[in-house]
């Protein structure tokens, strides 16, 4: 296919139309670097390397493109795209077959073996039941999701037994309930993170959406609820999942709800997308009314994520390297699609909003400023990636399969989830409007503007009063010391007592002048120094 002048190919061109062909160039891309499998049947991208997760995500991308390889028929493209969904098709179902075999037995580690003697498991349900890919349990979820999704779209290759596959899959998912077991404990060696476990949440909520998943992959109801991998122990894990990814995200936070020290930003995106599938998932199904408590956590902690996005930004549109940019645009998109989708709900003053009511606090879910997506904030984010310096001719960012895995994912998010797209506006429309958005603060930063100004001003005002006060104190503070030495020296001639009582007075008067004065004086200093900073 003819490759044209990066980012953008004519600025007339539908925005959509522009995503839609670097979708295709990407999928070339992954069609044409495949490799032989180490048995020399299948050919799969990333074989040559065993990055079984790559392969997975790769392919998982190939089958979500599928839907805009869609052309008319009479398009002169047609033949050529045909071609291109048999070679996406093939590769698919290699990489499912690949993956498949390629699934091995975990490797008892020492705090395995441990905690399988403490709480009665036989050691040899773990090394022959069990199923995990690199004994990693990212990687694990990540393939197992490609697989999941590879059959409720396309039949199992006739080369593997449904029934093989129904063991792998039903095998994975015991060892992945497993190891989240095994690091909840208190005395765990090593703990799971949000990034760990993201991958985990959006496999299962998949799973939940789609109840053919466990006729077709793990097996009967009874076989299910001995395995215990039914609906229930499935949405089960999945709360218990989210409440861990939310507590984790939670303690990342610097304390201020507005400000979050996440120097990690592909663990932000990983945690914050699995969260807002989480609750988009509450509330297609309306879960949300046994969950209210964590599901108004989990919007917060969301609306906080996309504000801390906003304001780490560069101003070349960029959040750290090429990678981090990368998945913080897929997360901000995802993360303020569904927050965008709460905020009109809940302010829709009847039906579901009435019943919504009796389960939310409005005060504690309802943000005083509902969120927002920056528009101008993810076209200049846009607008760097596809720079022909970073994004290349052959359809590959970088050359690199790392970066174009992620990348191909992002264009997805890109043609699903921008208004951009939706409404087919042209490149010099979307410049247009970012350029009139671009001189005017909204969400985020238009709050902290407002708040640092009136800050300021109160910060003058105190100021100000604190030097007059200061000098007051200082003239008293002197008139009293002139006094006093004068009531001093008068009496300190005198035998009397009584002579004493008053330059003894005078004395007090002129220490607690003093003491008074250096007090205020440290409390303007210190005004002086919040103006400052």
């Amino acid at each position: 296919m003819s490759k044209k002048h990066r980012p953008f190919s004519d600025p007339n061109n539908a925005f959509i139309s522009e995503i839609t062909e670097n979708i295709i160039s990407a999928a070339e891309w992954f069609c044409n670097s495949t490799e032989k499998t180490f048995d020399g049947t299948n050919e799969v991208f990333g074989a040559g390397r065993s990055s079984y997760w790559e392969a997975a995500l790769s392919a998982h991308f190939l089958l979500k493109s599928e839907q805009y390889l869609i052309l008319d028929p009479n398009s002169p493209r047609c033949t050529e795209i045909n071609i291109l969904q048999q070679k996406i098709r093939s590769t698919e179902s290699d990489t499912f077959s690949w993956l498949i075999r390629s699934a091995t037995h975990p490797n008892i580690t020492e705090e395995i073996e441990t905690n399988s003697k403490k709480n009665g498991y036989d050691e040899n349900t773990l090394t022959q039941s069990y199923y995990n890919w690199d004994n990693n349990l990212w990687d694990t979820a990540m393939i197992l999701h490609y697989i999941i999704s590879f059959v409720l779209r396309h039949p199992i290759p006739t080369t593997i037994s449904p029934k093989y596959v129904q063991k792998i899959v039903s095998g994975a998912l015991s060892w992945i309930r497993y190891i989240i077991y095994l690091k909840h404990r208190e005395h765990a060696k090593t703990t799971l993170s949000a990034t760990d476990l993201a991958p985990v949440l959006a496999m299962i909520i998949d799973i939940l959406k789609n109840p053919n998943v466990e006729v077709l992959l793990l097996g009967d109801k009874d076989t299910r609820n001995k395995l215990g991998l039914t609906s229930r122990h499935l949405r089960s894990l999945m709360h218990s999942i989210a409440l861990r990814i939310a507590n984790d995200m939670e303690k990342s936070s610097a304390g201020d709800k507005m400000v979050w020290s996440w120097n990690k930003y592909m663990a932000t995106a990983d945690g914050g997308e699995a969260l807002a599938f989480y609750l988009a998932y509450l509330w297609d199904y309306s879960l949300y009314r046994k969950n209210s408590q964590l599901c108004c956590k989990i919007y917060n902690i969301l609306l906080s994520s996309c504000n801390c996005l906003e304001r780490k930004q560069k101003n070349n549109g960029t959040w750290g390297t090429h990678d981090d940019t990368v998945r913080c645009l897929n997360a901000y998109l995802i993360i303020g699609s569904v927050l965008k989708n709460i905020d009109q709900q809940i302010t829709v003053p009847t039906g579901r909003r009435k019943l919504m009511a009796r389960y939310i606090s409005k005060k504690e879910l309802e943000p005083t400023h509902p969120f927002h997506l920056q528009h101008d904030r993810v076209f200049k984010a846009i607008r760097w990636i596809f720079d022909e310096k970073h994004y290349c001719f052959d359809g590959s960012y970088l050359h690199s399969s790392y970066m174009t895995v992620f990348f191909s994912h992002a264009l997805l998010t890109l043609a699903e989830f921008t208004a951009f797209t939706k409404e087919r506006k042209t490149i010099y429309t979307i410049y247009d409007e970012v350029i009139s958005l671009s001189t005017i603060e909204s969400g985020a930063d238009l709050i902290e503007s407002i708040e640092l100004k009136t800050a300021n001003e109160h910060c003058k005002k105190d100021y100000l009063n604190a030097v007059f006060l200061n000098q007051i104190l200082t003239a008293f503070a002197a008139a009293i010391t002139i006094l006093s030495s004068i009531i001093f020296l008068f009496h300190l001639t005198s035998n009397s007592v009584n002579e004493y009582i008053p330059m003894v007075f005078a004395v007090i008067v002129a220490v607690f002048a003093f003491t008074y004065t250096y007090i205020k004086s440290h409390e303007i200093i210190g005004i002086i120094l919040r103006i400052l900073d």
